[in-house]
């Protein structure tokens, strides 16, 4: 899932918050009215940031869902079920495939998923046994004496 809270969104809410306080200032604070039109343009690309990039996060996770769900699928048909041009399509697959949200392989206009693989690791643990040179007991190496009689290793 892609979220729409990003740098874009963070400066539209800076600019929201600046465009408010500018409009507060021109109002209340008697700064005139270049005041205040300027606080209403900035307040207006605050909102305009904010709005594309939850549109923008929407699309995203449209398209991403679609090819989730499905193993072969064509650009188009997935146009058709998303409601996303085919060149949107592409471009959110080509993107979502490179930041690893969506694992497969683009070849042509047909996408093909590739299921995650789980794979396990094993360790084995090899003790190194010397064998007592007086009564002939195993024990670990690097031990000074040997554990069944007690001689010098």
């Amino acid at each position: 899932m892609k979220s729409a809270f990003n740098y874009f969104t963070c400066l539209g809410f800076l600019l929201f918050i600046g465009g408010g306080f500018l409009v507060t200032a021109g109002l209340m604070g008697g700064w005139g009215l270049i005041t205040l039109g300027i606080g209403v343009v900035v307040l207006f690309f605050g909102l305009i940031l904010i709005f594309l990039q939850f549109k923008i996060a929407g699309r995203w996770n449209k398209v991403v869902d679609v090819f989730n769900s499905h193993e072969i699928i064509t650009i188009h048909d997935a146009s058709d079920m998303s409601g996303v041009t085919s060149e949107g399509v592409r471009n959110i697959i080509y993107e979502a495939i490179a930041s690893g949200d969506l694992s497969g392989t683009l070849d042509g206009d047909t996408f093909t998923r590739v299921k995650g693989t789980v794979s396990t690791t094993t360790t084995e643990t090899v003790k190194v046994l010397v064998v007592c040179p007086f009564c002939g007991a195993k024990t670990e190496q690097g031990l000074a004496k040997c554990q069944k009689c007690g001689a010098d290793l």
